[in-house]
């Protein structure tokens, strides 16, 4: 199953995997981060304050990036990207906690900037800023300084592009759709034996 496709069984639902994953693993970041009272905003190197704002959308993390995706759909890898930029904030300055004051800028920044490097055709930051819930300005004022934090270095090379899927994988979210594959794939391979033998053919 290739995380980046839709994650349905059934190919019924259009969110990719990739959005789950990324989504719970910030979730549970911030989670981990409010229990221990770090969610105040950071000085840190240039204006990484301008990604707190004063008051947590209503909205958690993980539906956030599926609603992204829906109203301003760009390549799945995008919000891979999104998630290796963070990370590489958070390294480069370890006093910046994730929160749910801070994570959804920082996550529809990177989306933003991962949608202009690596795919031909893309929204306006007019349409991502309204899908984002946030102003026009603001969300050109958080790209560039997003783009500034990663010394405008954007590329990812594709062995660490698999380190993290993997990771992500063998997150718990990633191991909880693993066990319902390894099921439903299961009562497939069942019903198909009960059907052989139906006819006459002995399954093994």
């Amino acid at each position: 199953m290739d995380l980046l496709e839709p994650k349905g069984w059934d190919g019924s639902k259009d969110v990719p995997l990739i959005i789950t994953l990324v989504g719970g693993a910030v979730e549970r970041i911030v989670r981990r981060n409010e229990r221990a009272g770090s969610v105040q905003p950071v000085d840190g190197p240039g204006h990484m304050h301008l990604f707190f704002c004063n008051k947590a959308p209503s909205i958690g993390v993980e539906m956030y990036l599926e609603r992204v995706y829906k109203y301003a759909p760009c390549s799945p890898v995008c919000f891979l990207y999104s998630y290796i930029f963070l990370d590489r904030l958070v390294k480069k300055c370890p006093d910046l906690r994730l929160s749910n004051q801070n994570a959804h800028r920082l996550l529809i920044s990177g989306v933003v900037l991962a949608a202009k490097f690596l795919d031909d055709r893309q929204y306006s930051n007019v349409h991502y800023a309204k899908v984002g819930g946030i102003s026009t300005r603001e969300l050109n004022m958080l790209e560039f300084e997003m783009l500034c934090q990663l010394d405008f270095s954007v590329f990812v090379q594709p062995q660490l592009l698999n380190q993290y899927l993997l990771y992500l994988f063998e997150s718990p979210k990633g191991v909880s759709f693993r066990a319902q594959l390894e099921f439903k794939a299961s009562q497939h391979l069942n019903s198909k034996s009960g059907h052989m033998g139906s006819i006459g053919i002995n399954a093994p």
